[in-house]
């Protein structure tokens, strides 16, 4: 699978490979995507304990092609350089042996070459990642996981303890079996800019608008999460690049980011969780700096953003009532007695189970294409039905559901009134 996906659909950078130090292998790989940003991220990690686990951090400088100018990237990659001895393994890439760490840097350049601007931050990532999967394919990276975060993130000291933890857990067949962990998040929080340019009064009262409506924003993702969790969801996870961590062989197996502007981390997630388990670690927070960014067409920074323009017109930052929750829910504890049910899909086992339902919830569903979808698997045996269920039904489509539901009855409320309001 690994052999299939290095040979066909990986990025042209991989090929730096061939020309690595012999005899340097480590034991983990960090991933990071570097756009507009100064080398403070990285001094920062080469600083802190997280350097003595022998890690490979992988940082891909890179620039969109509507930006023409090269001057903070190649400043980056520059000064990157000085932080130990260099070698050039091609066109693109130079290997940092840095001094005096058990850990070393590997610096892309894909600023010279622009990324397109569809692709984005979506094929910076595959590129890291990609040399990653190759690395840790030849045993250079011990690790059968990979590591993705952003030059914002502050990581915990236990950060790459967490893979331990995770690898030894799975130490017999069996639990591998049993957990079949293809992916997982780190806990996180946002922060205030911890080493921030502010000479004036105005500079904190606008680091601190920022901040404020980010946590509006965090507060809405943790709560979006918590409804997923309380309609039982399998989709009910933090899609952020700055927190994830997948095996290598899935990262494969579903053929690496998505080359997408935006969402990379979203669609990368939702195909994981089709493949295996999606873990969660509670204990190691990743703090995330709060700072306006228009680097992506949505998400984070675009949110953010939102939240100060409704304010500095004396409007609410609304998002999804909790009933959508409900619906959801209904949907997802109901649905394996129509899956599993032994024989043909027809017009009474469908009003049958419609019953369990509200009238919402079969218009949502229809809305979204069920109709399409138990056509398609009506006749199939009741295991394949249920498994074909659970990869149509993805996140995609829960939250289609969910937009659905909304239209038709439970209409968007104040995040402050869903909070208080919602049932979990």
């Amino acid at each position: 699978m690994i052999d299939q996906y290095l040979a066909k659909y990986t990025e042209d950078e991989i090929a730096c490979i061939d020309n690595f130090p012999h005899n340097t292998y480590y034991q983990f790989s960090l991933v990071i995507p570097a756009y507009q940003e100064s080398i403070a991220f990285i001094t920062r990690f080469f600083s802190s304990q997280l350097a003595d686990d022998n890690v490979l951090l992988i940082v891909v400088v890179n620039q969109p092609d509507y930006d023409t100018d090269l001057t903070p990237q190649r400043a980056l990659f520059e000064q990157a350089q000085g932080l130990g001895s260099t070698t050039t393994l091609n066109e693109t890439t130079v290997y940092v042996d840095v001094k005096n760490s058990v850990s070393d840097l590997l610096l892309i350049n894909r600023f010279d070459q622009a990324i397109p601007q569809k692709k984005g931050v979506g094929l910076a990532r595959k590129i890291g990642c990609d040399i990653a999967c190759k690395f840790s394919h030849r045993n250079i990276v011990y690790s059968d996981f990979i590591a993705s975060t952003d030059a914002d993130a502050y990581l915990p000291d236990n950060y790459f303890k967490q893979q331990t933890l995770l690898t030894n857990s799975e130490s017999s067949v069996k639990n591998k079996l049993q957990n079949n962990v293809s992916g997982a998040c780190y806990h996180f929080t946002h922060i205030l800019p911890k080493n921030a340019d502010i000479h004036s009064h105005e500079d904190i009262e606008h680091t601190s608008v920022i901040h404020s409506a980010t946590l509006q924003y965090e507060q809405a993702l943790q709560y979006y999460v918590q409804g997923l969790k309380y309609a039982n969801s399998p989709y009910a996870f933090f899609t952020i690049g700055s927190i994830l961590l997948f095996n290598v062989a899935a990262y494969a197996n579903v053929r690496g980011f998505p080359k997408k502007s935006a969402g990379e981390d979203f669609y990368l997630l939702n195909k994981l969780a089709k493949i295996g388990r999606i873990a969660y670690f509670p204990d190691s927070c990743v703090e995330l700096t709060s700072r306006l960014s228009s680097r992506v067409p949505f998400g984070t920074g675009p949110a953010v953003q939102q939240i100060i323009d409704l304010s500095n017109n004396n409007k609410t930052y609304c998002y999804y009532a909790p009933a959508v929750f409900d619906e959801l829910k209904l949907i997802n504890d109901n649905i394996t007695d129509l899956m599993a049910y032994n024989g043909l899909i027809d017009d009474y086992a469908m009003n049958q189970w419609f019953e369990l339902l509200s009238n919402v919830s079969m218009e949502a569903l229809y809305a979204i294409g069920f109709e399409k979808f138990i056509e398609q698997h009506k006749n199939n045996a009741p295991q394949q039905r249920c498994k074909q269920w659970l990869v149509w039904f993805d996140a995609f489509k829960t939250l289609k559901f969910i937009h659905a539901v909304r239209d038709i009855k439970h209409p968007n409320i104040a995040l402050s009134e869903a909070l208080l309001t919602k049932p979990f």
